[in-house]
């Protein structure tokens, strides 16, 4: 039987391990007194089951919406993070504290951390703890009462209080008699008997707390040479139209126009000191930009009737119509092609929509802004002509087709809405411009346009999560929150990159992002927003990604392959008694035993080199030399 017990053993040792379903952390809050916040303990804890990525939250006592909201969001952080289907799991949070805590989404760090470690069944320090929000990309945010929190882990023995990245020192200002005060949060704790250390973003977190990091902060970001390639050549087409346009327009007439000619002008000589960075996307970006000046300026220069610019108006509809109907007939194979289609897509959109809004200004007797839109929607047109190069890029293919776009958009369309609905939730009046954008999305998901319906859901998404990452944050955060943002878009490309899936839209954002950094950082995190939004398209449709299996169907796994062993062993027991002439041929390397079955099966022990299983004398005679040197 001790035999019997060791090859189960090492044969369960081949299985993957059951998956802790079930974890507990000790979370940090604050509750309202008499006396101002008071920092308090809550118990957060997690259940993972079966089910349909649902996610469930119970909070005792209640707690806000935006609290809830925040759970939700953890799961999706943390199932990215991982880069884990969840969508056959259900997430059951549980928050529980003797105190009246004050809601918020301050636990959303904890609870990504939670559940990163539920899935990945880890072993982590008890006494440490986290509080900050969790943000895009996994960074973890400022919170309020940090000071009262860390007093509170002292006094329940907490051994290290994990806060936000650039949250040491805190600012008072006594409004008396206008002095300052500077408290150091590192201090606090050690008098307090707490670790205080700073964390940027999840990785950070689950490092601390579990000893594992996930991610190299080293990765080195190889561009795609075909995305290169075709970029260089967009750029060049984009920057060689200034030279076209200013050709066929009347210089003589420019002194009028000297404003617009310099912004043009402005725009180009930004474009060169791209393209000497061999940052094709943003010269490309800013030769577009200096067009719309250029093309204006000829509009201008002119002097057209307003039945010529209606004419001009009526021939750049029909080209936009003949080219979205050709390119609605273009196959996508890859999510490059998916890609190029959305930015097709939406500059297509927008060029109707400028010269709808020409048509309008003319109307209304606006000529010189009804010019401008027309020369925006010439401009638009052409740039997605351009962009219409990167159709047929080599990659991963997928299965795309209407149904998967469907799904595709009202994935995107809920988690905007998510995020929309968390934001207003911090506002006392609603984002406006958000909502109304929000609303674009939903109509384009009625009339089935899924393509700009995914691509417009991706950019409400981002641009929300950058007024969440953002709000409390100071210059000097803001800049330290942007080359976090980068260092993250910059992750995820690489990690797609090496699926052989490049996404050319987000590494496109990541670089202009970049391009933009030290001039205005308040641009650039918004591209590095939309960088992170749009390097994972490949995580909506089915492909080959990791899959989170649950307990029990591990252990049913488990329960099988040691009932097949004790049948197969009792089997050859039975056989080797009654049968002693017939052998049965195993591999016996594989489970680590060869010793122990040799000396079970002694001169009957059939090694590999035999190649087939002996079942007479005479084949054994036959191949008994062989056989003994290769077990020797």
């Amino acid at each position: 039987m001790k035999k019997l017990a060791l090859i189960i053993i090492l044969i369960l040792s081949i299985v993957p391990a059951v998956m802790a379903d079930k974890g507990h952390m000790t979370v940090l809050a604050v509750t309202e007194t008499l006396d101002g916040l008071k920092g308090a303990e809550a118990d957060l804890d997690l259940e993972i089951k079966s089910g349909s990525g649902k996610v469930f939250i119970s909070t005792y006592p209640l707690t806000k919406v935006d609290t809830q909201i925040s759970f939700r969001m953890a799961k999706e952080f943390a199932c990215d993070f991982l880069d884990k289907n969840c969508d056959k799991y259900d997430f059951f949070y549980e928050v529980r504290s003797a105190a009246p805590i004050v809601g918020g989404p301050s636990a959303g760090g904890a609870a990504t951390a939670l559940t990163i470690i539920v899935l990945e069944d880890l072993r982590f320090d008890q006494g440490i703890t986290v509080t900050g929000t969790i943000n895009s990309g996994g960074i973890i945010g400022p919170v309020a009462g940090i000071q009262e929190k860390i007093i509170a882990a002292g006094e329940s023995k907490m051994g290290v209080v994990l806060i936000p990245e650039g949250k040491r020192y805190l600012e008072i200002i006594n409004q008396t008699n206008n002095t300052n005060k500077t408290i150091d949060m590192v201090e606090v704790g050690s008098e307090h008997g707490v670790d205080v250390r700073e964390v940027a973003e999840i990785n950070q977190v689950i490092y601390e707390m579990t000893g594992k990091r996930y991610y190299a902060t080293d990765e080195v970001l190889e561009i795609e040479p075909q995305y290169e390639q075709t970029m260089t050549q967009v750029a060049g087409d984009l920057c060689k139209r200034s030279v076209d346009i200013l050709f066929d327009s009347q210089f003589n007439n420019f002194p009028k126009h000297q404003k617009i000619f310099e912004k043009g002008n402005n725009l180009t000589e930004s474009a060169k000191q791209a393209l000497d960075r061999e940052a094709y996307y943003s010269a490309a970006s800013f030769c577009f930009g200096a067009n719309v000046q250029y093309q204006y300026l000829k509009l201008l220069t002119y002097n057209l009737s307003d039945e010529r610019i209606l004419r001009f108006n009526t021939i750049a509809g029909h080209d936009v119509n003949r080219f979205a109907n050709q390119v609605a007939t273009i196959p996508k194979h890859t999510i490059s092609d998916l890609q190029t289609y959305l930015v097709v897509s939406e500059r297509l959109k927008e060029s109707q929509e400028h010269l709808s809004e020409s048509k309008k200004l003319l109307i209304d007797g606006n000529r010189n802004q009804s010019l401008k839109q027309l020369a925006l929607g010439i401009e638009r047109l052409y740039s997605a002509q351009s962009w219409a190069e990167f159709f047929g890029q080599e990659g991963k293919e997928f299965e795309i087709g209407e149904e998967d776009l469907r799904k595709f958009c009202l994935d995107k369309l809920a988690e905007a809405q998510e995020r929309v609905q968390y934001a207003n939730s911090f506002f006392p009046m609603p984002l406006f411009k958000i909502n109304e954008d929000l609303k674009q999305v939903k109509s384009d998901m009625q009339n089935q346009v899924y393509e700009l319906c995914i691509y417009r859901a991706s950019k409400v998404k981002a641009r929300t999560n950058l007024i969440l990452s953002v709000i409390g944050l100071s210059r000097d955060d803001m800049k330290r929150m942007l080359n976090r943002k980068l260092e993250i878009s910059k992750r995820t490309i690489v990690r797609e990159t090496k699926r052989d899936v490049f996404p050319i839209l987000g590494y496109s954002y990541y670089e202009y992002a970049k391009s933009l950094q030290q001039d205005d950082p308040e641009s650039a995190i918004l591209y590095s927003e939309y960088a992170l939004e749009l390097s994972n398209f490949d995580m909506y449709f089915n492909h080959e990604k990791k899959i989170v299996f649950g307990d029990l169907t591990v252990l049913a796994i488990q329960i099988s392959v040691i009932i097949v062993v004790i049948s197969v062993l009792i089997y050859m027991k039975m056989k080797n008694k009654l049968f002693p002439n017939m052998f049965v041929e195993i591999d016996m390397n594989r489970f680590g035993i060869v010793k122990w079955f040799k000396s079970q099966f002694k001169e009957k022990f059939i090694c590999d080199y035999c190649g087939r299983s002996l079942k007479t004398k005479s084949a054994k005679t036959n191949h008994e030399k062989a056989c003994r040197k290769s077990s020797e």
